[in-house]
């Protein structure tokens, strides 16, 4: 048994709300969930799971020019908070025909991988996302 102090640490990310930089999230996601001691299969989940939230929020309208990706590690898991920025009362509902039924699709990946999740929303418009992943054992790290 180790006897080690678990740090608590919080890593921002501002990026554009442009669908070439999902990658880098998804690559940060990746990083810094080995480092808070997941396993290779939750990490898997986190990536699909945050590159889905990112666009959920990057499609509602094309109004939303950044994404705010807040990571903390909780010394069990990692926590993860996807938000837009931007006034919400300067957006004006979705561009796009067909965005319901992606948004529900994207929900419904984010819900099946993630058991603690939460979808913060002023009217039809959602302004975050976040999902909490506890570690389930040997990480990618052993």
């Amino acid at each position: 048994m180790k006897n080690e102090v678990m740090m608590v640490d919080s890593i921002l990310l501002n990026i554009p709300a442009k669908p070439e930089y999902v990658m880098v999230v998804r690559l940060t996601t990746s990083a810094v969930a080995c480092r808070a001691g997941l396993r290779v299969d939750e990490i898997e989940d986190l990536k699909v799971a945050v590159a889905e939230s990112c666009n959920i929020l990057m499609n509602q309208t094309k109004n939303i020019k950044q994404l705010n990706v807040n990571f903390n590690t909780t010394g069990e898991g990692l926590k993860i908070e996807i938000g837009i920025e931007k006034d919400l009362d300067d957006i004006v509902g979705n561009d796009y025909n067909n965005y319901d039924e992606q948004n529900e699709l994207g929900i419904y990946i984010i819900t099946s991988l993630i058991t603690d999740v939460n979808f913060h929303q002023k009217g039809d418009i959602i302004y975050s996302i976040s999902m909490y992943k506890k570690s389930g054992g040997q990480t990618c790290d052993d």
